[in-house]
């Protein structure tokens, strides 16, 4: 009896050790895992700086001790959701936000290998681009600008109705400014210095609006003009214009009208620094060109200053939709890439903002108080804004 008792306790051995060394070897340890707990000492939190940034965007630093010197055996949350670590020393870590948007986000870490988390710090995490103005669902903002006060002054439509250029304070409440008969909409409107509105909606013309709203009406017209899509006005008060054509105009007061060879489909066309900035499709690529101005009748010869479609960050099939500048001279483009918000600075140097927080296509940009621009959202096919939908404040930010 005793022989036969221990054969079943030796077999139960074996049963036992096969049984624990298969279930060693079909797992790999996670960071939590029991076994590993205790093998280092716990990681403590001195300081989070800084105390507020922007979801998804802003490093932060964490200083603290028992940290991994491995980045990737450091895991940080923000309210539960991981950050992105940068870089990692045994006193200092460096991780991007993750996407929690809230005023109060507790940070705490883990390291492999410690039992337990690290003492939690608090911060603010606050949106890189928000909603701005106060516009119904079936609303549909298209060409829009802004003056000094931060205003924006917007073509509506409305379930496929246009409803005339609306003037949205920063605080987001809108009201009627100008009527539009006839017209459903504009592709992009431009305020001059000296309060007219000067407005393009792809057709041979360009429209005003009187100082202080009014109603629209057309300015010049047809012969040479060319299709208009986007406009902007030089600090002489000429107005310079691009579309799908040959050349681009000047318009000065007197509407005498200049053309300057360059042929292309412009889809945007902006003034900085006494530069004019022509953007869209030449031939097969993405590319936007500059030229000096020298006066209404005469300009320096255009320069390639980027082409996206040989850069980095463009490549095939993503067009460039709209360009913007900001007051540091940073230059925004709009494209329906996957980060569709690209910024030249002005060293050269190019980034994309908020990588895997936005989404496209940000087809206008308009200037908005230091610190952000406007920037309208759409969606797009094939190198054409099929629908527009959003105004966001964004912040401008590397």
């Amino acid at each position: 009896m005793r022989k036969y008792s221990d054969k079943i306790i030796f077999l139960f051995s074996i049963i036992f050790l096969l049984f624990n060394y298969g279930c060693e070897n079909l797992t790999t340890p996670s960071i939590n895992e029991d076994k590993f707990k205790g093998l280092t000492t716990d990681p403590i939190i001195n300081s989070v700086s800084p105390l507020e940034g922007f979801s998804g965007v802003t490093i932060f630093t964490i200083k603290g001790s028992n940290f991994s010197v491995e980045k990737n055996n450091n895991v940080i949350y923000f309210n539960g959701i991981k950050g992105e670590v940068q870089s990692a020393t045994s006193t200092e870590i460096k991780v991007k936000a993750a996407n929690v948007v809230k005023d109060t986000v507790l940070v705490k870490l883990s390291v492999y290998g410690a039992e337990k988390f690290s003492n939690s710090s608090m911060i603010k995490l606050i949106a890189p681009l928000t909603l701005f103005g106060e516009f119904l669902a079936t609303d549909e903002p298209w060409g829009m600008t802004s003056d000094k006060d931060g205003n924006i002054y917007v073509s509506l439509m409305n379930s496929g109705v246009g409803v005339g250029i609306k003037k949205v304070l920063p605080s987001g409440s809108k009201s009627d400014y100008a009527t539009t008969p006839g017209i459903t909409k504009f592709s992009n409107l431009k305020l001059a210095d000296d309060g007219i509105i000067y407005g393009a909606r792809t057709v041979k013309a360009i429209y005003t609006i009187p100082a202080g709203g009014g109603t629209s009406s057309i300015w010049v017209s047809f012969g040479l003009l060319g299709t208009v899509f986007d406009l902007d006005v030089d600090a002489n008060g000429n107005v310079w214009a691009g579309g799908n054509n040959t050349f681009v105009n000047s318009i000065k007061p007197d509407k005498t009208i200049k053309q300057f060879p360059l042929e292309g489909n412009i889809r945007s066309l902006k003034i900085n620094n006494n530069y004019l900035y022509v953007a869209g499709t030449f031939q097969t690529e993405e590319i936007i060109y500059r030229a000096k101005i020298i006066s209404a009748d005469s300009i320096l010869a255009w320069e390639e200053y980027f082409n996206l479609t040989k850069s980095s960050i463009g490549g095939s099939n993503v067009f460039i939709y709209g360009i913007g500048f900001l007051q540091n001279g940073d230059l925004f483009i709009g494209t329906d890439g996957s980060n569709p918000i690209k910024i030249i600075k002005a060293d050269k140097s190019v980034f994309e903002l908020f990588p895997g927080v936005i989404t496209p296509t940000f087809h206008i940009f308009t200037k908005a108080p230091i610190g952000f621009i406007y920037g309208l959202l759409g969606t797009s096919k094939d190198g054409i804004v099929v629908s527009s939908k959003k105004i966001y404040k964004i912040v401008a930010t590397n």
